[in-house]
């Protein structure tokens, strides 16, 4: 996996869809070998380190795809019976955009949806109250809560510390 810098004002995040609506869920510093995520931090320019012995690895609820190299979209997206979007700013507009080109880039995140399914373009919300996909019902059913290392806590007996639940740190004291 990686660890983004400590000092960094930078965190990572992962995306789920449900029929119609996508929640990010932000995972921390540490992203775990193999994850495609989104990073968002204050600038462009994000350290991180290669981290295989810092934290054991471990699986994440995540709808976001990625490749190491460039490949067919076509072998993505089932010869097209699926629409793939990609994390793009496209007419001034950042957010997740359909993409039709031949070749998917290496290291870019994007996610599938049934061709059926009429989706349009997404724009992506980060702010301090709330992350989510603008457009879209956000729900709030019992929402895992999240340690600062992107992993689940059970339980609701939480000792003190900071968490994240529905994308909004919590400080139990």
């Amino acid at each position: 996996g990686y660890s983004i810098l400590e000092d960094e004002e930078a965190f990572a995040y992962t995306a789920t869809v449900r029929d119609d609506e996508i929640v990010l869920h932000t995972l921390g510093k540490y992203i775990p070998k193999g994850s495609a995520v989104i990073i968002a931090g204050e600038d462009n320019s994000i350290s991180m380190k290669r981290d295989d012995y810092g934290y054991p690895d471990f699986s994440v609820d995540n709808d976001l795809k990625g490749v190491d190299v460039p490949t067919a979209r076509t072998t993505l997206t089932n010869n097209d019976s699926y629409e793939l979007y990609m994390l793009s700013n496209k007419n001034n507009h950042f957010g997740f955009h359909n993409f039709a080109a031949t070749n998917v880039p290496a290291r870019k995140a994007f996610f599938i949806v049934p061709a059926s399914a009429k989706a349009r373009e997404f724009t992506m919300v980060f702010d301090e109250e709330a992350t989510a996909i603008r457009e879209l019902r956000m729900t709030n059913a019992e929402s895992p809560v999240y340690n600062l290392n992107g992993r689940v806590v059970r339980g609701n007996n939480l000792k003190s510390g900071i968490y994240v639940k529905n994308g909004k740190k919590i400080v139990i004291k």
